[in-house]
């Protein structure tokens, strides 16, 4: 058999980035440009969840054979609290997943930017608040309170981790972990689209404060962005728990060192 060669650090390090461009430039992105185009029409809602669902399946298939195609702060820390992951690939998983989320949201920010504005008094950025998440209070348009948005996050966050462990394992079906993961984050959007803008990405939170402060809606993006990374690491170590619970993942025998032979006889009888 021939022998796998380890994949470079670095390589995981790009696929993380591209993962999470193509989750907030193309998932994200259709959420900015069809809240901007049919403000309130809740059918919309469908197709940003399907948008959302759809780049990170395609990322998971792309680059996931790469780095594990997490795209994602909170399901690094899942993977690293199983035990299924170098810890000292977490925090370059994190900046690349950061880097990753910025840039992609950035791209739609400088689109947005661009658009003249004839049917809204402020631009795409402002309107939408670039798809930022948050709770009630600080100038936030969002109607419900910090402790429901923070238990929304747990729960979702367990949940979307913990199928992503369990799709991933030794055990799963081969093959279909990313209609999987791309399923389950679509149905978590929709439950949480009106609540806080479903975050479940502290990467995909972040980007959206940032570029939201920038188009001036105000800091309360910021102000509340600690949920939206409290919660999905709650959630991360809670999933990460449960899988090391009830997994069925096979654990590796160690490996017998043959002992060494005398040379083999040409008689059969002796072999």
């Amino acid at each position: 058999m021939a022998k796998t060669e380890p994949i470079p650090a670095w390589k995981k390090y790009v696929a993380e980035f591209l993962g999470t461009f193509t989750l907030l430039f193309a998932g994200l992105g259709a959420g900015v440009f069809l809240s901007y185009t049919d403000s309130g029409n809740t059918v919309n809602a469908g197709f940003i969840a399907l948008a959302v669902g759809g780049s990170i399946a395609w990322g998971i298939y792309a680059w996931g054979n790469i780095s594990g195609g997490h795209y994602n702060p909170g399901v690094t820390v899942a993977f690293a609290a199983a035990g299924r992951m170098n810890m000292w690939d977490v925090i370059p998983y994190w900046i690349a997943q950061l880097m990753g989320g910025i840039t992609g949201l950035g791209v739609v920010y400088g689109i947005a930017s661009g658009y003249p504005a004839p049917t809204h008094s402020t631009s795409i950025a402002v309107v939408t608040a670039m798809a930022s998440n948050g709770y009630a209070g600080n100038g936030s348009p969002y109607a419900f309170g910090a402790g429901s948005v923070l238990l929304l996050e747990i729960a979702a966050s367990f949940l979307f981790y913990l199928v992503i462990l369990f799709v991933t394992d030794k055990q799963a079906w081969k093959g279909f972990h990313g209609l999987a993961i791309g399923g389950v984050l679509s149905v978590l959007v929709l439950v949480g689209m009106t609540v806080d803008g479903a975050g479940y990405n502290p990467a995909r939170s972040t980007a959206s404060a940032l570029w939201a402060v920038a188009a001036g809606v105000g800091g309360w993006p910021m102000i509340q962005l600690w949920a939206f990374w409290a919660g999905p690491f709650i959630g991360a170590v809670l999933a990460a728990v449960v899988w090391r619970a009830i997994n069925t993942e096979p654990t590796e025998p160690p490996a017998v060192e043959a002992k060494p032979t005398a040379a083999r006889s040409s008689d059969p009888e002796k072999r």
